[in-house]
């Protein structure tokens, strides 16, 4: 994670002062003399008792021959380390909020550093959220507190953590190069999706040419895998500006065939839906909100056009080799079809799994918009 480097120490400029005076064997009551100002001043200022005004400043410089500019950044310097550390005493005492947060998880991230903690961790935590203060960040993530979950019955599920896999996802998007959103080509999506992947590639070839298509239509296409054990989450949708989508995925079940119907449902909500609301697709979400059984119907639709229907419904059930059969005819991936007849129990859940479902491997570079990067690379 970007930061800005603020050292953890600093000398008050009437340190340096003291060892220019010696330097010069200056006395302080000769300075005194020289700049106009009375020894007690000066004693405050080489004791760090006064600040070091610019007038000060340009005082030194005609006595002592360093920079009026160089006094002044002195100072500066030393009453932003002031305020650091009067800041990280104050947020130390924020510590069980810190701990509300995937401290562990976010640090093996590299996004909290290794030793952080007490107010340097709060600190860190509001520096990764773009936030100044605990009381911005409720203000600002209220929105992942209430937002247009699908429906969750007993869910355990954390804000907080819901909140940083969010943040995580945006920051990904922040680096990912998009053009305008465009509505024509958002709606050409699905239809991209299942030519990319009916060509039979694996995951590292499919995604970094959807990740291009829809970044392409205006929409930052990114997967961050969940913090377990309190996310369980699919994906999410929200609008990062106003010509800029987000479709975050997490890839939750590491198959290729888990994953068409959340990204087609978080795309569903990019076209269909509010730009400023939040969606946030949970795994064990049921549609029982019009909104998310519109999103549910446009993933169903786009997966397998509604044209197809008809000889859908004529596979046989238990036939594998019907759904194969179909779905290369109709220019699917076949795990599309499998998928679908997983979820409405017309195939057993382990058949064709093994042979046309790709697992995903989470960890591998693809996933992430720095490999999609090094993948457009020339050789």
């Amino acid at each position: 994670m970007a930061s800005t480097y603020r050292p953890s120490f600093a000398l008050h400029p009437g340190a340096h002062l003291d060892e220019k005076l010696e330097e010069l064997g200056m006395s302080q009551a000769e300075l005194a003399r020289r700049t106009g100002l009375s020894q007690k001043h000066i004693s405050q200022l080489i004791a760090g008792d006064v600040s070091l005004s610019p007038r000060t400043a340009l005082l030194l410089e005609h006595t002592v021959g360093m920079p009026a500019s160089l006094w002044n950044n002195l100072e500066s310097r030393w009453q932003t380390h002031q305020a650091a550390q009067r800041e990280a005493d104050e947020l130390a005492e924020h510590s069980e909020w810190a701990a509300h947060f995937p401290i562990q998880e976010m640090k093996k991230r590299r996004l909290l550093t290794k030793d952080a903690q007490d107010g340097p961790l709060v600190r860190q935590l509001l520096d990764f959220f773009g936030i100044g203060s605990i009381d911005a960040w409720a203000t600002t993530y209220s929105n992942v507190v209430s937002a247009k979950y699908r429906t969750a019955h007993g869910a355990d599920r954390s804000p907080f953590v819901v909140a940083t896999w969010l943040r995580e996802a945006e920051l990904q998007a922040s680096r990912l190069p998009t053009g305008p959103f465009d509505l024509k080509l958002a709606r050409a999506l699905p239809e991209t999706l299942r030519r990319v992947t009916a060509k039979g590639s694996t995951s590292s070839h499919w995604w970094p040419q959807l990740v291009s298509h829809f970044a392409e239509a205006g929409i930052a296409l990114v997967l961050v895998p969940e913090y377990p054990p309190r996310t369980k989450l699919n994906g999410a949708s929200r609008w990062v500006t106003s010509t800029k989508g987000l479709i975050a995925l997490t890839g939750r079940g590491k198959r290729a065939d888990k994953l068409w119907f959340p990204l087609l449902h978080e795309l569903g909500h990019v076209i269909l839906h509010q730009k400023r609301r939040t969606f946030i697709n949970l795994e064990d979400g049921r549609a029982e909100d019009a909104v998310e059984a519109e999103a549910d119907l446009f993933a169903k639709r786009s997966l397998i056009p509604e044209t197809l229907e008809s000889e859908l419904a004529a596979i046989p059930s238990n036939s594998l080799r019907a759904a194969v059969d179909f779905a290369e005819g109709a220019g699917l991936h076949p795990s599309i079809v499998i998928g679908r007849l997983h979820h409405e129990r017309r195939l057993p859940h382990s058949h064709g799994v093994k042979d046309y479902c790709e697992p995903l491997d989470l960890e591998h570079p693809h996933w992430t918009v720095s490999g999609i990067a090094d993948a457009h690379q020339p050789a």
